[in-house]
């Protein structure tokens, strides 16, 4: 055991991971199954070494800021300089932190590509410009408020939360679509642009806001959850449901009562 008196770690914790004695007859775990589930040896000589601390983390915004002082202490000189190898952080919150950015940065691409393929769709539907645009402007401001929405209140961006904008330009494109058909609907039979607007309101709009009501009821419903992240995933998802139908009913129309009478002051010019 002259390992223990003259220091070398190294060649201490060997000799104890060959050591089938009991370390403890609470954990019932022998010396060498202790070694083994955090060092790694070759040739006598430690190759690995894990250490494990126990840290808590209530959001994403601890966990990066936990990250950020475990990495200001790694970075060192006085640490690095006395380890020959790497010293690297690892373990739950890191790889959470890591898959949170990589979520974060390609939720931006994937939501402008999704806008603008959802433009072409409508293009194809629709063979025209002016309403693929007017539909997919409210689903855009609808994404930008609940983003905003969640700074404001201090919601950060978790694994559920950030499928909020996909969430957003589903459901606002469902209800524009409903919205516009129904007011071209009028327009087409004839009726003036506001009083095509004001049957939509009362007929299609009425019937957005109830199922609009009923959704975001039951995903409120998630804030009676105890873990934050699913009472996070409910109020964002919430607000969604909300600014998609507010911007359904009140940004949406209005465009397309200027394009009515925008069309009906070109038809008569040509006249």
């Amino acid at each position: 055991m002259a390992n223990y008196s003259t220091g070398n770690t190294a060649a201490a914790l060997f000799e104890l991971s060959t050591n089938t004695s009991s370390s403890s007859s609470f954990r019932g775990l022998t010396f060498e199954e202790r070694v083994g589930r955090t060092i790694v040896f070759n040739d006598g000589k430690i190759a690995a070494a894990n250490h494990r601390i126990d840290v808590e983390a209530a959001d994403s915004t601890d966990s990066r800021e936990i990250i950020r002082e475990f990495n200001d202490v790694i970075l060192k000189k006085d640490i690095t300089d006395n380890i020959d190898g790497e010293v690297m952080l690892t373990g739950y919150l890191v790889k959470l932190e890591y898959v949170l950015d990589a979520l974060s940065t390609s939720q931006i691409s994937s939501t402008v590509i999704s806008l603008i393929v959802s433009f072409f769709v409508l293009l194809v539907l629709t063979r025209r410009i002016a309403p693929s645009f007017i539909v997919i402007v409210p689903v855009t401001l609808a994404a930008l408020w609940v983003v905003g929405s969640m700074a404001v209140l201090g919601i950060h961006w978790n694994v559920l939360t950030v499928m909020v904008t996909a969430l957003t330009i589903g459901l606002g494109i469902d209800y524009s679509i409903h919205m516009w058909k129904r007011f071209e609907t009028l327009v087409e039979r004839k009726f003036a642009p506001w009083e095509s607007l004001r049957i939509t309101n009362s007929t299609t709009g009425a019937a957005l806001c109830l199922s609009a009501l009923t959704t975001a009821i039951g995903f409120l419903v998630l804030w009676f959850s105890p873990m934050p992240v699913i009472r996070d995933f409910g109020l964002v998802t919430a607000l969604t449901v909300i600014f998609s139908l507010m911007m359904a009913l009140g940004l949406l129309p209005l465009l397309l009562v200027y394009e009515a009478q925008a069309e009906e002051s070109d038809e008569s010019f040509q006249e």
